[in-house]
């Protein structure tokens, strides 16, 4: 045996390669295998609790697992009776405010009612555009805001 700084170095472990740790049970010097550190490393995150986790499971494996699961929000609103008359547009308002945490939002509208089978839609921002080309119409347009992590 050689001091401890001549020994060879080894880059990547393997499984049934061995450590030397200290006990402190026994306070003797004890030889583990790599796969039984790698087990206890495993558990530590598995179980561990991390009060500063920013999310509502503290473990390191729940918030890996929140987070991934929480990509996306959506949510919607109605604007319900728009008139609009033959050959014109009827512009009306909407708000989606930030999502703390969500990075982008895409803004997508569907359209129900008389006439709509002929109306086209235009979402945009917080505005809403209803143009009736052929007929008069009495639509109410859905606005959905789907939100997204990066």
């Amino acid at each position: 045996m050689g001091k401890f700084n001549e020994y060879s170095q080894k880059a990547t472990p393997a499984d049934n390669d061995t450590m030397m740790i200290y006990d402190a049970a026994s306070k003797s010097n004890k030889l583990s295998p790599f796969s039984g550190i790698w087990n206890w490393i495993v558990e530590k995150l598995t179980n561990a609790v991390i009060s500063n986790l920013q999310t509502n499971d503290k473990t390191v494996i729940g918030a890996l697992n929140e987070l991934n699961s929480n990509r996306f929000f959506a949510t919607e609103q109605t604007i319900s009776g728009i008139k609009v008359t033959k050959g014109s547009t009827v512009e009306k308002k909407f708000e989606f405010p930030a999502k703390t945490g969500y990075t982008r939002h895409y803004i997508l509208g569907s359209i129900t009612g008389t006439g709509s089978n002929t109306a086209v839609i235009n979402v945009h921002f917080s505005i809403v555009s209803v143009y009736a080309p052929m007929v008069d119409s009495e639509v109410s347009v859905n606005v959905m805001c789907i939100y997204t992590k990066d």
